[in-house]
Formats: structure tokens, C-alpha cells, sequence
């Protein structure tokens, strides 16, 4: 299994007695020797663990770029009780050290560590996690962690989302740690905003948006991140665009950037789970670069520019789930081709598809054109997402359809007789071939006045029922289905079956079995 490797520093307040240096208070207690020195220890981590003890019941975390193209990650979190000389404040870090190279394993995501990896809370943890007396702790393998689920902070909406994720990615464009966003409110719902962020910032700008989930007590000089955490009592710093938590408001400290490529792909896609959207982050802000860019001919048309977007999986996929929210899944998929066909000739255009429904006429010929020449009975669940889909249109060729293998005869031989006869056709040609029965039409004498003229049907038990229905009801002639087996041939004093009309139709429709077997040849 493909692990991480991180080197660890051990901070807290402990006696004499308990101190690698042998002195009392605040102090690194333990470091991993063979890869952190002590200098790195003292100027590049040691710095970032402050905890201001004026803040109560909060966790601070912490994720920067050392020197040594290094990555640090770290939790700090305040200790009840006091000291050995009875003064509170106290507080608890541990602190992960990681290559840069090492770390781009994660997509340079500090928050699948932090949501996987069971930091330490106590000396008496980091003891068993390998801290010895000499204040030496080994490196820790981190098994890759895979994202399996997601919960968004439901804190903002996806509007505020966008606009707080398109200023950030504006800053990160132009200044690269040349400026800060502080968040004041609750470090934890802060930490909750920056996860969902960075699900919406490119893997390459990772690296560039450092933050401190707790910076009370911190030197804007000193340490600078992309992202600050304040409680939310705290004075504002005017120099430093500002987010306010618990309303959700971006104050930005300069004008607003217009938007990217990139932002408009974002606005668009920022409906379904942040999961399924940061797949495709990173080649979204390439093609948007090109768009952007002078990689393009200017009389390029960008309408055509889909079928080059490698970001097409998505909104297929969004298509696809949008179509079978509206149809089902049996039907969506017996479609599918069809709609992601006529969705790549919309060029650029197809992603606003992603924000309406399919018009109900649309769904109607994409389906009657899948149903066109297929004559094999449907599943029951196709067959009930058929009945739901067609009940909106009793005269659409698909009701017909559903009829036909619902064995629905009145409501469907009252449909047929109200058609014209272009459509009536239509469906009946098509309902003949859907007959497993080998059929023929017949001219028998049967006595010395006339003949008797009908069908002969190669079938037996259900399907003979089944068959002898479907053709009654497009005859338009009263049948008995299960009084068949016992049926009697005609006599001289027999109650004629066809009345004049009927031999017409009776006609006809050889015709149509007859055009059907022309056509099978």
C-alpha cells in the first residue's frame, strides 16, 4: 500500500522532570532527529504552535511551506488544569513534516490528512507513539488516505461559497502570498470553510493557501498565511480582506477581479457534491487558461470548443444524472447515446444545460427514436417508468407503446379508433412486429355461399392470447381471449364475427403484415 512519510515535533508544557532539557515549561518535547534539526525545529515549526489561552474550547490547525520545499501540518489544542506553579493557558502540539514531493501524493489536500490522521492529544500518547526520554520520536508512515465521503459545511450557501472561492483564486493569481483573507468566527466552522474551498482550488495553488485556523495572539510580521482564523470579537484589520463567518460576508480590501474562464466553469458546476467537482479542477483551469489565453486562433469559435473541454466527463455525467432523474434509470439509459450526442453539437452552450430540465418533447423523440424499431418485451421496471413517463401524453406513440405490453386493450383500442390513420399505421406495423407468433393470412372455403377469411396464427397458451388480443384490438372487433381453446368453426346459422367495416380493416392490416415481411426480407 502507497503510504506518506512525515517526520513529527511533539510541543506542550511539562516540569523539569519530564524535559529532554531538563527545564520546566513550554518547550518541543520531542522531534524526529534524523530529519528535523534543531534549528529547523526552533525557527520554522516552533513559531507556528502558539495557542493564545484567551480562546476556550477551540482547536487550532495549521498547514504552511517551510524552507527545504517541506510541508507542515499541525493541531494545536488547549490543555485544562495548571501548570507546576498553578497558571492555566496550557495547550498541546503536534506537528507532521512532510516533503513536498511526498505530499503531492495527497493533491497537495491537507485536509485528507487531517480528516484521517489520529494526531496526538497527550505526552502519554506521543510516549506510546514512540517518544523516549532523549526527546527522539520516530518518523510516522501515513497510509495514503482515500476520500470516500464529504460533509459540506452548510454554514453559507453556494453562491457565498463562489464568491468567497473566485476572490481567493483572484489573490492567489496575482500576489501569491502577497495578501491575506482573515475569517472571524469559530476556528472550527473556519476550518470547515477552508476544507470545502480546497476542493475548489487547482492542486498547483495548494501550496499558496497556507492557514492558521487560530492566529489570536499572532504577529502579522511573522508566520504570514493566505488564511487567518479570529475569533470573532476580534478587531478588524483593515490591510487584509475579510470574512465573516456566522454571515457569511466578504469584505474584499480591493476591487473585485472579473471573471475567469475558470470562475464561469466554476459558477456552472457548482451544483453538484464539491467531491465530484474537484476531479476536475485541475483540467478545467487548463482548458479555461487556453480559453483565456492567446493558445486560440481569434477567430476561433469557442461554440465548437466542447468536444475539446476535458472537463466533458462531468457534465455528461450531470446530464446523465439529470435525465434519469427526470425518466428513470431504465429509460434514462436506453436514451443516453442519444442525448449526449445531440448535447456535444450544443458546443459551449451545453453546460447550461446542466441548470434546466429536458423539455418534455424532447425526452418524447429521443425515446419514441430508441422505441422505433425495438420489439422486445421491457422489464417490469421499464415497463412501470414507460407507463409514468407516457401518462402525460395519451396519444403519444410511447403510450401506445406502454399499452400494447401492459395489455391494456380498452384503454388502448379507444386510443386507436381516435387516431388518424397515418398514426394509426404507424403503430400498428410496429405492434405487428412485436408478435412472436408466425402469422399468415388464410382463405379457406368454407361452404358453397363463401369463404372464410382470417389469420393463422403459429402460437399456443399465453402468447396465443396474448397474440389473438393484440390483433383484435387493432381490428377494432370484440374477442374472447380465454374462451379461444373452445372456439367452434363457423356454421351456416353462425353470428358473423366481421362486420363490413371490419373486412376493411381486416385488410388493411394483412397489408401491414405483409409490408412488415416485405421489409424482414
Amino acid at each position: 500500500m502507497r503510504s506518506l512519510e512525515a517526520a513529527q515535533v511533539v510541543y506542550g508544557n511539562v516540569e523539569a522532570a519530564r524535559s529532554a532539557q531538563h527545564r520546566g515549561g513550554f518547550q518541543v518535547l520531542f522531534r524526529s532527529s534524523a530529519n528535523l534539526t534543531e534549528e529547523d525545529v526552533t525557527r520554522e515549526i516552533e513559531p507556528r504552535l502558539f495557542f493564545d489561552a484567551g480562546v476556550e474550547g477551540q482547536t487550532k490547525r495549521v498547514f504552511s511551506v517551510i524552507s527545504g520545499d517541506r510541508i507542515i501540518l499541525a493541531q494545536v489544542i488547549p490543555v485544562a488544569g495548571t501548570d507546576e506553579h498553578g497558571r492555566h493557558g496550557l495547550y498541546f502540539g503536534h506537528a507532521l513534516v512532510f516533503s513536498k514531493d511526498d505530499f503531492r501524493k495527497v493533491d497537495n489536500n491537507p485536509f485528507l490528512i487531517f480528516d484521517s490522521f489520529p494526531f496526538f492529544t497527550s505526552i502519554e500518547e506521543a510516549i506510546v507513539g514512540g517518544g523516549n526520554d532523549g526527546g527522539d520520536i520516530p518518523p510516522v508512515s501515513i497510509s495514503l488516505p482515500r476520500l470516500t465521503t464529504h460533509v459540506e459545511y452548510d454554514g453559507m450557501s453556494r453562491e457565498q461559497l463562489f464568491e468567497l472561492s473566485k476572490f481567493s483564486l483572484g489573490l492567489l493569481r496575482v500576489t501569491e502570498h502577497g495578501s491575506s483573507i482573515v475569517f472571524y468566527g469559530d476556528a472550527g466552522k473556519v476550518f470547515d470553510i477552508l476544507r470545502d474551498m480546497f476542493f475548489l482550488i487547482p492542486s498547483h495553488l495548494r501550496f499558496s493557501c497556507s492557514f492558521d485556523t487560530l492566529f489570536a495572539g499572532g504577529s502579522y510580521g511573522k508566520t504570514p498565511y493566505f488564511a487567518l482564523g479570529l475569533p470573532a470579537d476580534h478587531s478588524r484589520e483593515r490591510r487584509f480582506a475579510s470574512f465573516d463567518v456566522e454571515q457569511g460576508e466578504l469584505s474584499p480590501s480591493a476591487e473585485p477581479v472579473s471573471l475567469t474562464s475558470f470562475d464561469r466553469w466554476l459558477r456552472w458546476m457548482l451544483k453538484p457534491p464539491l467531491v465530484e467537482i474537484s476531479d476536475y479542477v485541475d483540467e478545467a483551469v487548463h482548458i479555461a487558461s487556453l480559453l483565456d489565453g492567446e493558445h486560440f486562433a481569434k477567430d476561433q469559435r469557442l461554440e465548437n470548443a466542447y468536444s475539446l473541454l476535458p472537463f466533458r466527463a462531468i457534465v455528461e455525467k450531470r446530464l446523465e444524472k439529470r435525465l434519469i432523474t427526470q425518466v428513470g434509470e431504465v429509460l434514462g439509459n436506453r436514451i443516453l447515446h442519444h442525448v449526449l450526442s445531440w448535447a456535444r453539437g450544443q458546443g459551449v452552450a451545453a453546460l447550461d444545460l446542466l441548470r434546466r430540465d429536458f423539455g418534455r418533447e424532447q425526452l418524447d423523440g429521443w425515446l419514441t427514436a430508441a422505441y422505433k424499431n425495438y420489439y422486445e418485451r421491457p422489464s417490469t421496471t421499464e415497463l412501470e417508468q414507460l407507463g409514468r413517463f407516457s401518462a402525460e401524453n395519451q396519444k403519444s406513440f410511447l403510450r401506445l407503446i406502454y399499452l400494447r405490453w401492459a395489455r391494456q386493450w380498452p384503454e388502448l383500442r379507444v386510443i386507436l379508433t381516435a387516431l388518424d390513420t397515418t398514426a394509426s399505421d404507424r403503430f400498428k406495423k410496429w405492434a405487428l412486429a412485436t408478435m412472436s407468433a408466425h402469422v399468415q393470412p388464410v382463405a379457406n372455403r368454407q361452404h358453397e355461399h363463401g369463404f372464410l377469411f382470417g389469420l393463422n396464427l403459429a402460437t399456443e397458451g399465453e402468447e396465443a392470447r396474448e397474440t389473438s388480443a393484440l390483433i383484435a384490438t387493432l381490428l377494432d372487433v370484440p374477442i374472447d381471449v380465454n374462451g379461444l381453446a373452445d372456439a367452434q368453426p363457423l356454421t351456416d346459422n353462425s353470428e358473423p364475427m366481421f362486420k363490413p367495416n371490419t373486412i376493411k380493416n381486416l385488410l388493411g392490416l394483412v397489408a401491414l403484415l405483409m409490408d412488415k415481411r416485405q421489409e424482414g426480407n
